[in-house]
């Protein structure tokens, strides 16, 4: 825990790709589209009865609004804003790892051990601002 009793971590999470050499990259960058929308993923809430891919805001508000007064999920989903204000401090690790990073790795201008390395010394500064030394 951090001090001030909030959760420092977060876990979990679903990536959708298009593998490289897709027979119809096109349509499944279409798809993904689709699934990003609010609408995607009100369905497969009420398919399912879980709102565990939801990422839309408005989804996940609709998703708050359909649940039982004493759920689970419904406690879960109204605390992220107020936990989560501002991106969590691993988002740019993510977001630097789905890009540059692995651009060197696949181009082989850099093994992934050296790439995570580079990225973790980058990293060192923004931990310290959140944690301190």
């Amino acid at each position: 825990m951090l001090r001030g009793g909030r959760n420092g971590t977060w876990s979990g999470g679903t990536a959708h790709i298009i593998p490289k050499g897709a027979q119809h990259p096109k349509e499944a960058k279409e798809f993904l589209k689709w699934l990003a929308l609010a609408e995607a993923q009100l369905s497969f809430y009420d398919a399912t009865g879980t709102a565990m891919f939801s990422t839309n805001g408005d989804a996940i508000k609709e998703v708050i609004r359909r649940e039982p007064p004493k759920s689970l999920v419904k406690a879960l989903l109204i605390q992220i804003p107020k936990a989560n204000p501002s991106p969590p401090l691993w988002s740019k690790v993510i977001g630097e790892l789905l890009g540059l990073q692995s651009s060197y790795i696949i181009s082989l201008k850099q093994t992934p051990t050296e790439a995570l390395g580079n990225l973790q010394r980058r990293m060192i500064p923004e931990y310290e601002k959140v944690f301190g030394k």
